[in-house]
């Protein structure tokens, strides 16, 4: 019988929550419990924060890039949504072909990737995304990691250039604390009732 690979699935409701720094910390703790973890692909534009974390460093050694993949048994897969500037191919596509080889992943996004909640996310900030997945990856994961952060927190970060997206009117528009805070409620409720078996509160009060 084939063996099929892990999905443990970091998320939350909004850039700025900590989900990728989440992530890493938990890539950390297995290897510090002997399992390999490799970087098949990092978003590291305005991350300047995380340059010494050991990921990113293994992720930019790109001589390193092919020949550790096979020595893995974790995959680190940031941003569910984006395309691998290096493979060209969408992250949940990688995924998937990584899983279905036998190779556990971890990887992380903000939930209005997936069709359902990009439908009340656009009702709420009138952003459309132009491209939505499959809620089938919340179903695959065997764990998901809700990163939790307060809101105004979040809206701070920015004002202080700390956040990055590639479209900063998109951003712009993000930034509101009360639709943030009405999103966050949405989300939390319905992640709940639909995955509370599997969903592990992570709270960022920083």
């Amino acid at each position: 019988m084939k063996m099929h690979g892990r999905l443990i699935l970091f998320c939350s409701y909004a850039p700025g929550a900590g989900k990728t720094s989440e992530m890493l910390k938990y890539a950390e703790s297995l290897e510090k419990n002997g399992q390999n973890c490799f970087p098949w692909f990092l978003d590291i534009k305005g991350r300047d924060y995380e340059k010494d974390n050991v990921f990113y460093k293994r992720y930019l050694a790109e001589n390193t890039f092919q020949r550790k993949v096979g020595l893995s048994e974790w995959i680190i897969l940031d941003e569910l949504g984006l395309k691998n500037v290096r493979s060209k191919k969408y992250v949940h596509q990688e995924i998937d072909a990584f899983v279905d080889g036998g190779i556990s992943v971890i990887t992380s996004c903000n939930l209005q990737v997936f069709e359902y909640y990009a439908m009340y996310f656009r009702r709420i900030f009138k952003i459309w995304k132009k491209e939505v997945i499959s809620e089938r990856y919340l179903d695959l994961a065997g764990k998901i990691y809700f990163i939790d952060r307060n809101p105004e927190k979040i809206v701070e970060e920015h004002k202080n250039g700390k956040l990055f997206m590639n479209n900063n009117i998109v951003l712009e528009k993000y930034m509101n604390v009360s639709l943030l805070e009405k999103y966050r409620e949405w989300v939390i409720t319905n992640l709940l009732n639909r995955y509370s078996e599997k969903v592990v509160f992570i709270s960022l009060e920083s």
